[in-house]
């Protein structure tokens, strides 16, 4: 019998219709599949394959004596195409799949008319007149299958040859339902634009695109992805991936080009959230309380802790873990009622409109931004002008200082953890020779305050826990033993809380590496790496700490390979790597933390001088000359710390270090500033003498002989100084004297006959002296200041000893 028109319909639609090598035109070219026609049109060519199968079928039934082996295996050709169309549109995959899809449903019809309809086991054996290779099919059991008539034996009989083949439309129905989920954390493919890429969507709003390799990696959007850089509307018809089974209909993406924000067509709302999208809730009823709210709000009695939540509520955790709406005292909430501790969006708030109902209407942030209460919950509806600044809080303490404080001052917010990077060459590692050291630090003073990533010590190691923290805690591993972490630290919390009443958070990451001249540490080089892994891993657990990571200090102790670095090194070239290494680690410390604040380098003077011309030291010099320069502080020297061996200090030394640095952090970064005991200016008196001017953090200058921590055996009368006026045979010094608080005068055995004159302070180890370095007999000096700055771990009270230096001070 003849199709009836719905069928033929279908059929022509098939044959004429749909065209899989012209793009989709809604007007000029409505079938097409190229250039995403695929997504209106496959669906209903699918369709069609199975109305256009049923009728064809039915044909067959007329002509099921011609039909032979050979439909079988047009069937299951004509099944495993649609299954491979559907499945190259399921994964978004080039145009081969949509080019197909016609093809596949007009073969597919046509082999639909060679299947001969389903019978009951009796009814098939009891008719044996077709032509022998004739199919058939049993649908009852127990004797389902489909049978071959064959001749067996010379007579002819029906022959079981295999499962039940299913009905095209049926097949084209499990196409569908049965397409496999793909793998991993990815939701659906896309088609780009150009039906060439293979882009995907995975949770985190990433879109992959599939290499020829196989390996899938992140794409930027591009002008061929059919996505706008806002609001991403599909150009023709739905947009072809799915979020959580749900259809996007709006899409906004971020700058970096991942998806901020989607609309479903049923009605969801989904945002970013750890670990990808998520959905918070629908549109109407407002995003969840619970796993959405943005951060916290601390009242003005510091007692509850409530939360904003994206639908613009203010709510709050109880203590048995459930929530309630907080409503707000006033309609509006100003910048001078107190700081707004919390943020919409990552933008800081300094006005906030509240609406009868107790919900956020309209806020505003330092940033710029505008947000609205919206369906979606508050909503970034434009930028304005940016507001007045407004300055953080601070509180300031300025009675009863000693050792040369004035006015210390303090952020009021409690959320600020102070990060300490500790780095340069093997003296900033810890590391020495000496098997016998003894700790100093050997337990946390301050557990809850004091901290570092969870590890054997405070060195970034292979073994250290990037993902926990722990009290600060001096060990002994392959890297080294004490730091000065733990001296820095504790001697710090201790002087502010002092000062202050107030504990301040301290985390602390040591990544020094020895025997690395500067062109081994600088940007680029593992061991700078190193330094910026330990820094993120810091951050990151700081802000799921809910805290504000800062790197306020950076301690650079260094120079020993670069003392060494021949005729092409100097003074000046050092000074400029120093300034180099300060900028580039600036700017990728802020861009790690998100801090505004520039931290502080605090550069320590090694006491390593090898050779015999002790008035050319350029990496000590240069140490000296950083003091002041951009954001460059010299903080100490190394030769009053007790050593390990000939070059490493050891465990007290350390210990010393990092109370030297406490004592110039505090100083610089919450007092008025820095200043180290170095000279600042000279003046000839008379022919034979010569007074030194000097900075100090307190005054008077020592001119320390006690031999407690400095040893004066062979230093001679100049106690560290030393003369020089280029001629051959200068004069020698035979006294040297504190003149009054800040100056120290030269006396000589004759007046200088060279052309040129210079003075050096701790440049020179004692005669025939070869190796060692430190405070016994290597370059050394007595001239300290007069602070008294005592230690947490032996009592000991400790000053500020002089940089060293070679001066030019011309003739008298």
């Amino acid at each position: 019998m003849p199709l009836s028109p719905e069928h033929q319909a279908a059929l022509n639609r098939l044959r004429a219709y749909y065209d899989g090598d012209a793009p989709y035109d809604p007007t000029l070219n409505p079938g097409g599949f190229r250039r995403g026609g695929n997504v209106p049109n496959f669906e209903p060519a699918l369709k069609d394959v199975a109305t256009a199968g049923e009728g064809v079928g039915a044909l067959a039934q007329d002509a099921q004596n011609a039909a032979g082996t050979a439909s079988q295996a047009a069937t299951a050709t004509a099944s495993d195409r649609a299954q491979t169309a559907q499945d190259r549109q399921q994964t978004g995959s080039d145009r081969t799949a949509t080019t197909t899809a016609r093809d596949t449903a007009l073969a597919a019809a046509t082999s639909a008319a060679q299947v001969a309809p389903n019978r009951t086991y009796a009814e098939l054996v009891a008719d044996t007149s077709p032509a022998v290779g004739t199919v058939r099919q049993v649908s009852t059991d127990p004797n389902s299958g489909t049978y071959e008539l064959k001749l067996v034996n010379g007579t002819k009989a029906w022959v079981r040859t295999g499962p039940t083949v299913p009905g095209l439309a049926e097949t084209l129905k499990n196409t569908i339902e049965d397409a496999p989920a793909l793998s991993g954390d990815i939701l659906v493919a896309v088609q780009d634009a150009s039906d060439r890429l293979v882009p995907l969507l995975r949770r985190d709003g990433r879109l992959l695109q599939t290499l020829p390799s196989g390996e899938s990696v992140p794409v930027p959007l591009r002008t061929e992805v059919p996505l706008r850089t806002e609001v991403g509307l599909y150009d023709a018809g739905p947009i072809p991936f799915l979020i959580d089974g749900e259809r996007p209909r709006e899409i906004e993406l971020g700058t970096d080009g991942a998806i901020v924000r989607v609309v479903t067509e049923e009605g969801s709302l989904f945002l970013p959230a750890p670990g990808g999208l998520k959905r918070v809730g629908s549109l109407g009823e407002g995003p969840a309380v619970h796993g959405s709210a943005l951060a916290g709000v601390e009242d003005s009695r510091g007692g509850i802790v409530p939360f904003l939540a994206p639908n613009g509520r203010l709510v709050q955790t109880l203590g048995d873990g459930t929530v309630e709406t907080v409503l707000a005292a006033a309609e509006t909430l100003q910048a001078s009622d107190g700081p707004m501790p919390f943020l919409i969006a990552g933008e800081r708030p300094f006005h906030i409109e509240i609406g009868s109902s107790g919900r956020v209407v309209r806020a505003l942030t330092l940033e710029g931004g505008e947000f609205i209460a919206t369906d979606y919950g508050l909503t970034r509806v434009g930028g304005l002008a940016l507001p007045q600044a407004l300055l953080p809080a601070y509180l300031a303490v300025n009675q009863n200082l000693a050792n040369g404080l004035s006015n210390i001052n303090l952020p009021v917010s409690d959320d600020y953890c102070c990060i300490f990077l500790h780095t340069g060459q093997s003296n900033a590692q810890g590391y020495n020779d000496l098997g016998s050291d003894t700790q100093v630090a050997t337990t946390p003073l301050y557990p809850n305050n004091a901290l570092m990533l969870a590890g054997r010590s405070p060195r970034f190691e292979a073994t250290t826990n990037r993902r926990a923290l722990a009290p600060l805690q001096e060990g002994i591993t392959s890297g080294g033993k004490e730091t000065a972490a733990s001296g820095l630290a504790n001697h710090l919390i201790r002087d502010l809380f002092n000062a202050t009443g107030r504990t301040i958070r301290t985390l602390s990451i040591v990544t020094g590496i020895g025997s690395r001249p500067y062109a081994g540490l600088k940007r680029g080089t593992p061991a700078y790496t190193a330094t910026l892994e330990g820094v993120a891993a810091a951050t990151d657990l700081c802000r799921r700490n809910g805290w504000r990571p800062v790197v306020l200090a950076v301690d650079w102790q260094g120079g020993e390979s670069d003392t060494t670095g021949g005729p092409n090194s100097s003074t000046l070239r050092y000074l400029r790597c120093l300034k180099q290494y300060a900028r580039t680690l600036t700017d990728d410390l802020k861009g790690i933390t998100g801090q505004t604040e520039t931290p502080v380098f605090f550069v320590g003077q090694q006491g390593f001088t090898p050779g015999t011309d002790y008035w050319v030291q350029p990496a000590r010099m240069a140490q000296r000359l950083v003091d002041g320069v951009d954001n460059l502080r010299a903080v100490a020297p190394m030769y009053p710390h007790p050593m390990a061996d000939t070059i490493h200090i050891n465990a007290k030394g350390q210990n010393r270090r990092g109370q030297a640095l406490a004592r110039a952090v505090l100083a610089e970064c919450f007092d008025v500033g820095w200043r180290p005991v170095v000279d600042v200016g000279h003046r000839w008196v008379s022919t034979t003498q010569l007074d030194v001017e000097f900075d100090a953090p307190v005054f008077p200058l020592v001119l320390d002989t006690s031999d407690a921590i400095v040893n004066t055996s062979g230093l001679g009368p100049g106690l560290g100084f030393w003369f020089d006026d280029r001629s051959g045979s200068p004069p020698t010094i035979t006294g040297v004297a504190v003149v009054n608080a800040t100056s120290v005068r030269i006396t000589l055995s004759a007046p200088p006959v060279g052309a040129a004159s210079r003075l050096g302070y701790a440049t020179q180890r004692n005669a025939g002296n070869t190796t060692q370095d430190g405070s016994q007999v290597g370059a050394r000096g007595c001239l300290r200041d007069s602070t008294a700055h005592l230690s947490l771990y032996d009592n000991v009270q400790n000053a500020n000893w002089a940089l060293a230096f070679v001066r030019e001070v011309g003739r008298p």
